[in-house]
């Protein structure tokens, strides 16, 4: 679940059967700039979860097999499911050097024009 308020407020809560709630509040946002991109990324794990800039209508990412995978959006937070390899299991693999998978995001505007087309995990 993520959530986004006006003044900044932004906030993600993970839900893991069989785990402890994961709860992240952030009461100056992320510090995550949408407007070159016109999103920002702030979780990797499960999936991508972000922020969409005011205006975007779409998101999609293209993952390794070529699949073209639609991200949920709701109120300037978007979520997409897309396989980015094993998930980490212990406190060494979390900090362990990680080579993301190649995935493409393109995201669409008003009138549905591309706005942003590249790579979604940047370093």
């Amino acid at each position: 679940m993520l959530a986004y308020h006006d003044s900044g407020v932004e906030a993600e809560c993970v839900f893991r059967e069989g785990e402890r709630t994961l709860f992240n509040i952030m009461s100056t946002g992320y510090g995550s700039d949408t407007g070159e991109r016109g999103f920002a990324v702030w979780s990797r794990r499960p999936g991508v979860l972000g922020a969409i800039d005011t205006g975007v209508t779409r998101l999609e990412v293209t993952d390794a097999d070529g699949d073209v995978v639609r991200a949920a959006i709701v109120a300037h937070t978007f979520a997409v499911d897309v396989d980015l390899g094993p998930v980490p299991r212990t406190v060494d693999e979390v900090f362990a050097p990680w080579e993301s998978p190649e995935l493409t995001v393109r995201v669409y505007g008003e009138g549905d024009a591309l706005r942003y087309e590249g790579p979604l995990l940047t370093a």
